[in-house]
């Protein structure tokens, strides 16, 4: 045993100096690697904000925490959403369907088996420690070397781009690239991978939920397997059978949840409208500076973002990181000089491609632009597969002596772990616990059926996935059709490109019939705007005239009697002002009795 950990010992190093930057917090100060106090910008949780909260560590990773978090909470506690989510968008498929993205093994685990303060952790954990365990077979079986295996994967596994985007679905493909190429070399050297851990990989492909992501990978690996098959020609057919069944055993099991999401995706309208989006989505030549220094637009967490607005909608930080690490850029060069890695004018292809694709290059782009899988979003994402080319001619780079390895693995793991830690934030367990408030608990406790309709950022879209009501607006899973018509009660509750529905109070049509189609019960708004109280007072003609007040004290029961003439009779107004509370539970009980 310990000759076998010996053997392997450049990548134990490199693997265990990125875990420990990236959870030191969490090893050694029992924090949580968690977005959740984003939940503190809004209502009705910012006036439940723990006292250390001023605001949160990185507003930028709104979507993780109110569009993944709330449902892997239907996961964990809600079974009868799995084919139907009641909760979003008046009613859209569950989570059963590949577009929720929680049925990849990266996700599905930590939501039945991890609490849910450190759901996010274990996500981390497991994208970059299983994407590094493949990678460095899939180097190990291009004979590149352990010690040169080792520091390839670590690029691979811990690198920017990936790693600033963990928290999101996107990387539930990414972090299998290697798996599925490791397959597909092990298939062309003729060896055996048993179809059953085939179909697992395979299948968690299928159900990674991000159609672009998964695009991009499937074509290299395309490729790969093509390029392979053309050197292994007379290899045995065997072993491609094996993968073949499993493949196919993989999407017969898939299919099910493919069909929705495919179905979703082609009453959503989203493809039409990003038609074009490709070539207009690249990045700058002054981009490749982001290369050598990842910071230099600025960080969100650490609130000196600055930005670039030659870049467009893809100016954030996630958007625009492209970081490999400092040490790679030479070991690149040495790599391809090795005249022993025999698939590197391959790979140095793909590299020429993928750099085409994310600046712009205007043979590459246009060609790009029209391939399945990549017209439709930012040829700048292409940049998800620069890792493999990189990190293949790194490991493919002679160092010569063992020591040189495993200081370049320290070197490379410290400073792309480095990146991640400062961009994640640590939460204490009160921090990243998202309570349950005054508004959500009433709303919970109503008689159901009913659904509400939150204005500007109050519970923002797919909170309500959380909250566990139904809520008319969404955030990533709506129609086109069904825009369409909460356009016509609020003619901004759409951009035309977002995938968030808001409703902004002011132009909100409350006289439209449609929001009893709806079944709205309950239209809920900050407490400080008041917009909807003002403007029923505003068409409000009193059935009856104003009593005055009067003011009474602790045990104080009052009896009114209110004589109402006017038809239809619709509400009375009943204003309170506290001016003093006692007791364990202060509290007003007040009761309507017709008649």
């Amino acid at each position: 045993m310990r000759r076998r950990l010996k053997k392997h010992r450049t990548a134990l190093i490199a693997l265990a100096v990125y875990n420990i930057v990236v959870f030191f917090p969490v090893i050694f100060m029992g924090r949580a690697l968690s977005p959740n106090d984003v939940f503190f910008n809004f209502d009705p949780w910012n006036l439940m904000r723990p006292a250390d909260v001023q605001q949160a560590q990185n507003s930028l990773l709104n979507d993780p925490p109110t569009a993944y978090f709330t449902l892997m909470s239907l996961v964990r506690n809600d079974w009868r959403t799995f084919h139907w989510n009641p909760y979003v968008g008046s009613g859209i498929p569950g989570w059963g369907s590949s577009a929720a993205a929680v049925l990849s093994p990266f996700i599905l685990i930590p939501a039945l088996l991890i609490p849910q303060t450190w759901i996010f952790t274990a996500i981390v954990f497991l994208k970059l420690n299983l994407s590094f365990l493949f990678a460095y077979l899939w180097l190990r079986e291009e004979k590149l070397g352990r010690r040169g295996a080792a520091l390839g994967a670590i690029v691979i596994a811990g690198a920017g781009v990936y790693s600033v985007r963990w928290l999101w679905q996107i990387t539930n493909a990414t972090a299998l690239y290697p798996a599925l190429l490791w397959i597909v070399r092990r298939t062309f050297k003729g060896k055996r991978t048993p179809v059953a851990l085939i179909a697992l990989i395979a299948l968690s492909y299928a159900l990674a939920g991000f159609p672009a992501a998964m695009a991009y990978g499937a074509w290299v690996i395309g490729a790969y397997a093509a390029l392979l098959f053309v050197r292994n020609a007379k290899a045995s057919w065997r072993p491609a059978l094996r993968c073949a069944i499993g493949v196919i055993i993989a999407l017969l099991i898939a299919l099910p949840t493919l069909i929705p999401f495919a179905q979703l995706l082609k009453r959503s309208g989203y493809l039409e409208a990003r038609q074009g989006t490709a070539l207009v989505a690249t990045f700058p030549a002054s981009h490749w500076r982001s290369f050598i220094s990842p910071d230099r637009l600025g960080n969100p967490a650490y609130k000196d973002w600055r930005g670039d607005p030659s870049l467009r909608f893809l100016n954030n930080y996630v958007e625009t990181t492209v970081y490999l690490g400092l040490l790679t850029i030479p070991l690149v060069f040495l790599g391809l000089a090795n005249r022993r890695a025999r698939t590197r004018w391959f790979w140095l292809a793909i590299g020429i491609f993928v750099l085409g694709c994310m600046f712009g290059a205007p043979l590459i782009a246009t060609l790009a632009s029209k391939v399945p899988g990549f017209k439709y979003s930012a040829l700048a994402r292409v940049g998800l597969l620069l890792p493999l080319p990189v990190g293949y001619f790194v490991a493919a780079a002679r160092l010569r002596k063992r020591l040189l390895f495993e200081v370049a693995a320290v070197a490379i793991a410290f400073d792309l772990a480095l990146l991640a830690g400062r961009f994640h934030p640590y939460l204490t367990m009160e921090q990243a616990r998202v309570p349950q408030t005054p508004t959500t608990e009433f709303l919970r406790a109503d008689r159901e059926p009913f659904r509400i309709a939150p204005f500007f950022n109050y519970l923002w879209p797919n909170s309500a996935e959380y909250v566990r009501v139904e809520d008319v607006r969404s955030h990533f899973g709506s129609e086109e059709a069904y825009r369409r018509m909460l356009v016509r009660l609020d003619p901004t509750a759409w951009s035309g490109a977002s995938t968030v529905l808001t409703f902004n109070s002011l132009k909100f049509n409350f006289n439209d019939p449609l929001t009893g189609l709806l079944g709205i019960r309950w239209y809920v708004e900050h407490k400080s705007i008041d917009i909807i109280k003002w403007g029923i007072f505003k068409e409000t003609k009193p059935g009856v005239k104003e009593i005055s007040g009067f003011r009474y004290g602790p045990g104080s029961i009052t009896q009114r009697t209110i004589r109402v003439d006017a038809e239809p009779f619709w509400a009375i107004e009943v204003p309170v002002g506290i001016e003093q509370e006692r007791g364990a539970i202060p509290h007003l009980e007040f009761t309507l009795v017709k008649d």
